[in-house]
């Protein structure tokens, strides 16, 4: 509980994955992924519930040798690939309304997101309460790779042209910060939540990370690389 405020975790983390195989439960540093969220949620003092929400039994069976509850096997419907995060969340919501247990606000945190830290999670929702006027968070990092230095090249690649041209002569320092969603950190009070069937919407604040703390798992490279920063001591 944050200022009297009741909080539901959630760590989404279903069974399929196409671009790295079972990769909720692939070994970082010797032990699974979802284990380093698991770990960092239960430091976290001010969280009432910790879920983890999974189609799979495996799965299901690591996170409860880590000592976290699995109050449902998720839907298959809800498992999809293209299945919007959102509609995850919404069915624990429903799930612990159906028991009339409610909370006041919901975090996502995604596993392939190992190496936040306990005070990127307790100062994102620091950053939330003391800018009132906003309902909800998500975080996000700088861009290193710059948008104003890319394009698309259609089939002809006859022609093609970079959209904001004249930003090809300068150095990158001399750029425009971008910022990109990182995939750590989803906050929110439940009712704006339920609202807007997301974490976006017109009060919704971005919380800047770190570069390293923003590795997000898609495939083998970014696993041994967030291994190499674990080993190397980055984080």
């Amino acid at each position: 509980m944050i200022n009297g405020k009741k909080i539901l975790a959630i760590i989404p983390a279903r069974g399929g994955s196409k671009s790295l195989k079972n990769k909720n439960i692939s070994l970082l540093n010797g032990k699974p992924l979802i284990y380093y969220t698991i770990n960092i949620a239960k430091q976290i003092t001010f969280f009432d519930e910790i879920i983890v929400s999974t189609d799979d039994k495996t799965i299901a069976n690591i996170a409860e040798s880590y000592d976290v509850k699995i109050p449902f096997i998720r839907d298959a419907k809800f498992s999809r690939d293209d299945t919007p995060s959102a509609e995850v969340v919404q069915n624990c919501l429903d799930w612990y309304e159906k028991k009339n247990i409610n909370f006041d606000y919901c975090i996502l945190l995604q596993p392939t997101s190992p190496l936040r830290t306990i005070d990127n999670i307790t100062d994102a929702f620091q950053h939330l309460m003391q800018n009132s006027t906003f309902k909800s968070l998500v975080s996000v990092c700088e861009v290193y790779h710059h948008p104003y230095w890319m394009t698309t090249i259609p089939e002809t690649v006859s022609a093609f042209k970079f959209s904001k041209s004249d930003y090809l002569k300068l150095p990158r320092q001399a750029l425009p910060k971008m910022f990109r969603l990182n995939g750590s950190i989803y906050l929110s009070e439940i009712n704006y939540f339920k609202e807007h069937q997301s974490f976006f919407g017109p009060l919704t604040i971005p919380f800047i990370m770190g570069r390293f703390n923003s590795i997000d798992i898609n495939d083998m490279l970014d696993l041994r690389y967030a291994e190499f920063l674990l080993q190397k001591g980055y984080i």
